[in-house]
């Protein structure tokens, strides 16, 4: 592989091209802002005999938060109560306990390594985000979840969980964690995603909104 990188290094140094006009020889990285593209179109032209290859890659962030949808799998979110019951998390309680739930399914059976990241409200802190995994279901056996989990994290804005997927399992599956409404206000709330690890193509997104914590009244 080192041998192929140098071979292209060294083809490249042979290229010929020019941008807005400038020639240029060999191989180029160039950034260009949003307002640079916007008001005048970057021209590359090849001075060369020979085709070159241009990549772009767009960076940013979105104006308003993306709808649901994906590629290659459905992400879902549910809120349940400590009792099993699902509820709307639009306006809670302060020190209200919620478990989350994320189900995934895959549009077809594929080996693979899965990463669900579902990013909470910043009113809420995670309790546990250990339900997913063997013995530490005790007072959740109401849910029904993927208890073969290979990693489970709480980060401080973010629940993790990775999985080993075999061609042979279930499309369906879920993880969850609990957490606790703790400080009052209104709050954006994420979207979860679901990604394959080495193939990035393959991902999905729930829907973001809103969510209010109500404090104590006088």
């Amino acid at each position: 592989m080192m041998l192929a990188a140098a071979a292209l290094i060294r083809d490249a140094a042979h290229t010929r091209f020019a941008v807005d006009g400038a020639a240029i020889a060999g191989p180029l990285f160039k950034r260009f802002a949003g307002d640079r593209i916007s008001a005048t179109p970057v021209t590359i032209e090849n001075l060369g005999s020979d085709s070159l290859d241009a990549v772009v890659a767009a960076t940013g962030v979105p104006t308003a938060p993306e709808p649901a949808g994906g590629d290659g799998f459905k992400i879902e979110r549910h809120f349940y109560n400590m009792q099993g019951e699902e509820i709307d998390i639009k306006t809670v309680a302060q020190n209200d306990r919620v478990v989350v739930v994320d189900t995934v399914t895959a549009d077809g059976g594929r080996a693979g390594q899965v990463m669900i990241v579902d990013r909470i409200p910043a009113g809420f802190e995670i309790e546990n985000p250990d339900i997913s995994k063997s013995g530490q279901t005790q007072a959740f056996e109401w849910l029904q979840v993927e208890r073969n989990v290979a990693h489970t994290e709480a980060r401080t804005d973010r629940f993790v969980a990775a999985l080993n997927r075999a061609e042979s399992d279930p499309l369906e599956y879920s993880v969850a964690f609990s957490m606790r409404a703790v400080a009052p206000g209104t709050f954006t709330e994420p979207a979860a995603t679901v990604e394959d690890m080495y193939r990035p193509d393959l991902s999905a997104r729930t829907e973001a909104g809103t969510v209010e914590i109500v404090g104590p009244t006088k």
